[in-house]
């Protein structure tokens, strides 16, 4: 089995993690949504060179499913009986010729910030799939640099205020916001970025939801937490350049637990990319020694606990890296999971500000202090 396949296998699973009964930990009421959006928004040219390619405003049809958590566990109390759901869409980005249009499917959580009779303020955030019917192609569509590949993982958030007008009958309207790339899995990948205002509505089946009690914060059962990981990414540096690059980080971490639903973090990483070699070639240099292929950076994260997953936002900045195209700040946004109280894997998106770099499997271990 090659690499890429490995990595679209562990992200199908991590994609449909929350909908399975092991990731939803039995926690489905009888009451759920269903939800009809339309989406009006604009492609964002985070580069100058994809400017060309923003010709209209995007637009998307969007069907949402959601159950609501029913309460027995704690992290349904902490975060005041989020839903679970799944989003299908089907997006028009303003270029039909060149950049075609995006079908994707995404489960999510959503969680209530303010939650009144009149109204319920909530926030989203989910990840997934999508298929792009318009790809680079070194002849027929020479101008998409934006996306190299059909399929791609996307990263879909909003905010949403919801109006109850008749007897399970919901405005929803709010901002909305979606990213897909490859992951530097094919080139060419500097991805696409929509935001914009959608509205629609959606029907309750089911009971009423019964106003959550509001979380009585309580110190952890455990203030510190450390982990070692070993993360492995794979990705492509140049169209003219098939082959694929590994990419290996050994990454350190000193959590402080807060509450029992969050935690910031600081880290270390170790980073052995064996891309740096190509990337140096089609610059005309050349890389002296394996040396000059490690780089290393300092990080600093936040983790939202949700039973034995986390979502896990980082912002890192290189101590040391001998390939400067990139620019000295890098992100990583994903998930893991606790297997059990030493184990744990994960699956995270790499990044420079708006641009992927590449997918990252990752297994580490952790230990608890008081």
């Amino acid at each position: 089995m090659s690499w890429k396949s490995v990595l679209w296998c562990w992200w199908c699973l991590v994609l449909f993690w929350p909908l399975s009964g092991k990731g939803q930990e039995n926690s489905a009421s009888n009451t759920f949504y269903l939800s009809g959006r339309y989406l009006h928004a604009y492609a964002i040219p985070h580069r100058k060179s994809m400017r060309h390619l923003i010709q209209d405003g995007a637009r998307a049809g969007v069907i949402n499913f959601e159950w609501v958590t029913n309460g027995k566990r704690p992290w349904h109390q902490q975060f005041r009986n989020p839903r679970i759901g799944v989003s299908l869409y089907h997006l028009y980005l303003g270029n039909d010729e060149e950049l075609g249009r995006s079908t994707g499917l995404y489960p999510y959580f959503q969680f209530p910030v303010l939650s009144r009779k009149k109204l319920i303020l909530s926030y989203q955030i989910g990840w997934g799939i999508t298929y792009v019917s318009k790809t680079y192609e070194r002849i027929d569509n020479f101008q998409n640099i934006a996306i190299g590949s059909h399929f791609n993982a996307a990263i879909g958030s909003l905010a949403e205020l919801e109006i109850p007008l008749y007897d399970g009958l919901q405005l929803r309207t709010g901002l909305s916001f979606i990213h897909f790339s490859n992951g530097s899995a094919r080139k060419p990948n500097l991805g696409i970025n929509t935001a914009g205002l959608h509205a629609g509505l959606g029907y309750r089946f089911g009971p009423a939801e019964e106003q959550p009690p509001k979380w009585e914060k309580s110190p952890p059962k455990h203030r510190y937490e450390s982990m070692f990981a070993l993360l492995v990414g794979n990705k492509q540096v140049s169209l003219s350049d098939p082959k694929s690059y590994f990419v290996y980080t050994f990454s350190g971490e000193l959590g402080r637990r807060y509450s029992e639903k969050a935690m910031v973090a600081i880290g270390l990483d170790a980073i052995y990319n064996t891309a740096i070699r190509p990337q140096f070639r089609s610059l005309g240099e050349e890389v002296d020694n394996d040396l000059d292929l490690f780089q290393s950076g300092l990080t600093a994260g936040y983790h939202l606990f949700l039973g034995k997953m986390d979502i896990n936002f980082c912002i890192g900045g290189y101590l040391r890296t001998g390939y400067k195209e990139d620019g000295f700040i890098y992100n990583r946004i994903g998930t893991r999971y606790y297997w059990n109280d030493y184990l744990v894997s994960s699956l995270t998106l790499k990044s420079h500000l708006f641009v992927a770099d590449y997918i990252e499997l990752g297994v580490g271990y952790r230990w608890k202090t008081p």
